[in-house]
């Protein structure tokens, strides 16, 4: 193995203090929650300088990362291997759905498999024509990816700072038994509630989420709103004794929003 790459650290846990250039908006929006003390999963990063290596032809990269995996991370836990691009979850570009997130991804072969794979989906026919529409260059992107641990739902789901129909300035809260998978990929109907100004507008009456995590939610989700100062749509989860906040992203364009 070349001796730089056996050396050069790769995979580490995200902290406050990492900036975007690195770990990527999905990450560095990770790091923000951090600074708030909200709770999030245990999360790494396979910074972007390991995608430079992977579209140089390193063949050694993927030998490099499975030695650093080994090394720091549980193997015998589960993960969520997303992307965390440069360019994506913007005001003007969100680049929704467009590269690749793998669930349930355990041990370290499985682990870079995913990588690679969240790697090629930027060469995708479908990010090319994206990227081509909003006149970027495949070459501008900088693709981190995010290893996240996976907390076992009791429940899951979206909370967002306005109403992704009207647009109103309301807190609207959906969820579902299980993984929030269910929501797209199965097609089920959720639990939902809506909050202004103090009062429930909407409240889902058969639910079996208990009404104090969903206050719970409100709370957290205004507060975090009001640290950053603009609207955002946020993915939770509730193992049955704590909320865990997935993954956070700005409200740029109510018609980008997946609900």
């Amino acid at each position: 193995m070349n001796a730089f790459l056996s050396k050069r650290k790769y995979i580490y846990p995200i902290k406050r203090t990492h900036k975007p250039d690195l770990i990527g908006k999905k990450g560095y929006a990770l790091t923000q929650l951090m600074h708030l003390d909200v709770q999030i999963p245990m999360t790494y990063v396979c910074d972007s300088k390991a995608y430079c290596q992977y579209l140089e032809g390193k063949n050694e990269i993927s030998s490099s990362l499975k030695v650093q995996l080994k090394r720091h991370i549980d193997l015998n836990k589960s993960y969520a291997i997303r992307s965390s691009a440069n360019i994506e979850d913007g005001i003007v570009n969100s680049f929704a759905g467009q590269f690749d997130s793998i669930l349930h991804v355990k041990g370290s072969s499985q682990i870079i498999e995913a990588i690679e794979h969240v790697w090629k989906s930027t060469q995708s026919p479908n990010v090319k024509s994206y990227l081509e529409t909003k006149n970027i260059h495949v070459n501008d992107i900088q693709m981190a990816v995010l290893i996240q641990e996976m907390i076992p739902p009791k429940y899951s789901g979206v909370a967002l700072s306005r109403n992704p129909v009207t647009g109103a300035n309301e807190i609207v809260i959906e969820a579902i038994q299980g993984e929030g998978t269910g929501l797209m990929q199965l097609g089920l109907t959720p639990d939902r509630w809506i909050y202004k100004f103090g009062i429930w507008i909407e409240k889902a009456g058969n639910s079996n989420l208990p009404f104090s995590i969903v206050e719970q939610i409100v709370e957290q989700l205004r507060e975090i709103e009001s640290e950053l100062g603009y609207p955002i749509d946020m993915e939770w989860v509730f193992d049955g004794e704590e909320i865990y906040w997935v993954q956070i992203r700005e409200i740029s364009s109510l018609s980008n929003l997946n609900i």
